[in-house]
């Protein structure tokens, strides 16, 4: 559930591909020598040792490879029981499905490098540290199993609250999902997005670029919800992570 970091010295025109566990792994250059990969695991991801390997050819013809195991631990998430969501939104099938319409987008990754340091809280202060819901929690919907986990972090608000991007970055989404109800989706570089859920308007567009702090849409209830709040996520590699992170620390 969390972002891992992979970051590889080799001189400047190198080429570099690599993999951790089942993931491939994508490298960018800031000063083309520095090469970094930023990859996020499963909340529900196999506990156990994986390989991270990494391979490519010097600037000389020379070629390289590493390969090394790492252990990955489990996260100890909570449990909780949600109910009154519509029944329609229930179901294993239609949250694989939807998590892959999502993927279409997150899993591209661009060269371009849009956000320094830490992600802001995208509502307003007052309500920055008012989690209504932790990321990764297994959940049961309307009294079903617990199949599910929580893909994001809760934020209570009112109706119509204001939502805030958390980053700068280019809008690449904006439109309705039957979970997540209307979404806003932004690309902020490096295989690096943000998603803001449930809303009740929204106030950018797709191709907009907008900047840490922009207004970009108001607080509803729509999709799989019980109430109005901001349910935020972060994607990383395709893979959804832990928002909290990027709040509280700086990535790269």
């Amino acid at each position: 559930g969390h972002t891992y970091t992979i970051e590889v010295n080799i001189p400047e025109g190198a080429e570099i591909t690599g993999s951790l566990g089942e993931y491939p792994l994508s490298f960018f250059t800031e000063d083309g020598k520095n090469y970094l990969s930023l990859q996020g695991l499963h909340a529900k991801e196999s506990t156990g040792l994986q390989a991270i390997s990494l391979a490519g050819t010097l600037t000389d013809g020379t070629p390289f490879a590493l390969t090394q195991m790492v252990e990955v631990f489990g996260g100890n998430y909570h449990y909780e029981e949600i109910i009154g969501v519509p029944q329609e939104t229930v179901g294993i099938a239609i949250t694989e499905d939807e998590t892959a319409q999502i993927q279409e987008y997150t899993l591209q990754s661009t060269q371009s490098k849009f956000w320094a340091g830490n992600f802001l809280s995208p509502v307003p202060s007052a309500l920055s540290a008012a989690y209504a819901s932790y990321y990764g929690g297994r959940r049961s919907y309307n009294g079903s199993g617990y199949y599910y986990f929580h893909s994001g972090l809760d934020y209570f608000s009112q109706m119509g609250g204001d939502i805030y991007a958390a980053a700068p970055g280019k809008v690449v989404y904006t439109g309705p999902f039957l979970l997540h109800g209307n979404t806003t989706l932004i690309n902020h570089g490096w295989g690096v997005y943000s998603l803001y859920a449930h809303q009740s308007e929204f106030l950018v567009q797709v191709g907009q670029q907008v900047s840490a702090g922009a207004l970009i849409g108001r607080v509803g209830s729509t999709g799989r919800s019980s109430g109005p709040h901001l349910h935020w996520e972060v994607w990383v590699g395709g893979i959804q992570v832990d928002p909290l992170d990027w709040v509280e620390n700086k990535y790269p």
